[in-house]
């Protein structure tokens, strides 16, 4: 209590948060309430807490960055044992013993390409190698090489250093460029894998050693990659960069790898090493080469911190990030040649990429899904943009009614029916939104199924088009929307399994053009979930998992099993910020505040934790060392 009071801002924070979220004192009122009557008067104070905590800007993580390295990253003295245990225990298997259960440990050709050096100097070359000197794992080769020749100190420098180590190489001059220089330092490496560094990385004692029990675990792989940081010239660690596991969809958007990544030199050398023309992105091309080379399964993410990105003294070069988005979309476009010709690669805010995926040349139909109960205002207002404010031709609209009693809005129906607007099929009997859209889908005649609540207003016109595009993919299951409140802040950017304990929205209260964290709240990607309140699916798919549980799931979370039936069945789940709508959310169903409400709430959350348990104790999409309290990136507690 008293550690409570003593940060007013934080219930601030919470009666704002709940404000919005809630429209009115009123539902506050009652949500403190339910909140009490559920968890106590402690739990109250932890929500309020976390809420106060929740959206952590990037100055606020790095401040909170100490206390999770101390309490989750790497220690010798508490997770050495166990990692020299694994290493030993591998090694013993490349030596031939038992090697069916332990495939053997690689040796690994660490690349750092002197050409991004300053002149006459080795301090940051110096602090890689000084970062090798400490690593448990030994089979390793440093070749540091430079399409020029160097100057007579750093060469007289390095030498030095290539006495003291014979897994140091120097390769210098003779290159046309860089990509020339590289490829010529792959021919020579020895190892089965190559690591590129700049000079200046750092890498954690671990770090070699995790990578290389990772590389003998997933040798199919098209390339294992992981997570970093920045250090300072002041020694501070600051701006850890946690990646979701492999994201393909998000690997498009943007480079979230970073060059983070370890690829077989065998895959190097088969798909042609390095191209020009792709500057800072050249790792990144080749890359999405790797992707499509035929047996090879897809990249495997190590969820640590292993290497500490040397930060720039002179702070970010905005017309480098430019040429950078340049580059990257040039390589994306590469991609696209050879895999998706038909879909077009452009630059978007924050330097990423948007692909424009083609309609069908004949409009598939596509059934608008709208479950409702009287709210004439909002009914009204979600059919108007969809008639007059949607630029897809090829629609249907059906109303799923659920019992509306208010004259008007029985004469709105009445109105939609005769001008053959929209079809309203009636479903009585206690709300239950899964039988809602399980009886409207299966009246319906579209190829595509679009799943809208009635409190949701169009933006743009083009959404629909956008979405139907994406869902139109045979490895596409649902596609969600970036919705809105009306205050212009994030209502849904894609759904996290393990928030709060069961699911929740990401983003949340972040403004409309923010770039969120990563730049993942701007980016195409993939997630397990999307809310229903705006989804597009195809029939086929749809009617594949059977559609919405409306036995145990009437009410909530049916649109996260939904989503996570798809995903079991082998489809990717997709949320496009490039549909923005608006959304009210629960505005028209009311709150949950009644005991029998609260129950059904409280059987269904059992259910779906139940169900899908392993999701949510670990969402791929996510990070283990980011905080399943909070809706906005925080850092794990």
């Amino acid at each position: 209590m008293r550690g409570f009071l003593s940060k007013p801002h934080q219930l601030l924070r919470f009666v704002a948060k709940r404000l919005r979220e809630e429209r009115g004192l009123r539902r506050l009122l009652q949500d403190i309430a339910n909140l009490v009557r559920g968890n106590g008067i402690a739990g109250l104070f932890r929500e309020i807490a976390v809420i106060g905590n929740a959206a952590q800007s990037p100055l606020r993580r790095d401040s909170a960055y100490p206390a999770w390295i101390a309490r989750h990253d790497y220690d010798d003295e508490r997770d050495g044992p166990a990692l020299r245990r694994a290493i030993a225990d591998a090694s013993g298997a490349s030596a031939g013993a038992d090697e069916s259960d332990m495939p053997p440990l690689p040796f690994l050709s660490i690349l750092v390409d002197l050409g991004h050096e300053r002149p006459e100097t080795t301090g940051d070359i110096e602090h890689t190698i000084a970062a090798l000197e400490t690593q448990h794992y030994l089979k390793f080769e440093l070749l540091v090489f430079s399409k020029t020749g160097i100057g007579e100190v750093v060469a007289a420098r390095l030498s030095s250093i290539m006495h003291r180590h014979s897994w140091f190489q120097l390769m210098t001059g003779g290159a046309a460029d860089f990509t020339d220089a590289a490829n010529r330092a792959v021919k020579v490496a020895r190892g089965d894998h190559l690591l590129f560094l700049r000079p200046g990385d750092g890498l954690g004692q671990n770090a070699l050693a995790e990578i290389a029990l990772a590389a003998s675990r997933h040798r199919d792989a098209s390339f294992l990659y992981w997570d970093t940081d920045r250090i300072g010239p002041d020694g501070r660690r600051r701006e850890p960069c946690f990646r979701p596991d492999w994201n393909r969809e998000l690997f498009l958007s943007q480079d979230y790898i970073d060059g983070a990544a370890l690829i077989p030199r065998g895959l190097f050398l088969t798909i042609g090493g390095f191209r020009q023309g792709f500057g800072d992105h050249t790792l990144y091309e080749l890359l999405l080469r790797a992707l499509c080379a035929p047996d090879r399964h897809e990249p495997h993410h190590i969820a640590r911190i292993l290497c500490h990105r040397a930060e720039p003294a002179d702070g970010p070069d905005l017309s480098s990030e430019r040429a950078k988005s340049s580059t990257q979309l040039l390589a994306v476009q590469a991609y696209c040649e050879r895999m998706l010709p038909c879909v077009r690669a452009e630059l978007a805010a924050h330097g990423i990429t948007r692909l424009r995926y083609p309609l069908p040349a004949a409009l598939p139909l596509v059934s608008v899904l709208i479950p409702t109960r009287d709210r004439l205002d909002l009914l009204r207002q979600a059919v108007n943009g969809l008639l007059q404010r949607t630029d897809y031709p090829a629609m249907e609209i059906l109303i799923a009614d659920n019992d509306s009693r208010e004259p008007e809005t029985l004469a709105y129906l009445s109105h939609l029916e005769d001008n053959r607007s929209a079809r309203v099929i009636r479903h009585p009997g206690a709300f239950n939104f899964s039988a809602l859209i399980n009886r409207a889908a299966s009246a319906a005649n579209g190829d595509f199924f679009c799943l809208l609540n009635n409190d949701v207003d169009v933006i743009h016109a083009d959404w629909l088009g956008e979405m139907v595009s994406r869902a139109a993919a045979p490895n596409i299951g649902a596609v969600g929307a970036k919705l809105l409140y009306a205050d212009q802040r994030i209502q849904h950017a894609g759904v996290v399994l393990g928030i709060k304990g069961t699911a929740g929205h990401v983003f949340k209260f972040l403004k409309r053009h923010d770039a969120g964290y990563q730049k993942r709240l701007q980016s195409a990607q993939q997630w397990l979930a999307v809310t229903a309140a705006c989804l597009v699916v195809s029939r086929e798919k749809f009617i594949a998992v059977g559609g919405f549980d409306e036995t145990d799931l009437a009410v909530t979370f049916n649109d996260v099993d939904f989503c996570l039936k798809l995903h079991q069945a082998g489809y990717r789940n997709l949320y496009t910020p490039y549909a923005e709508l608006y959304h009210l959310e629960s505005v028209s169903r009311g709150s949950d505040a009644a005991k029998e409400k609260r129950d059904r709430a409280h059987r269904e959350r059992d259910v779906i934790r139940a169900r899908w348990a392993a999701y949510i104790a670990n969402d791929p999409f996510y990070s283990p060392n980011l905080s399943r309290a909070s809706d906005n990136f925080a850092l794990r507690e």
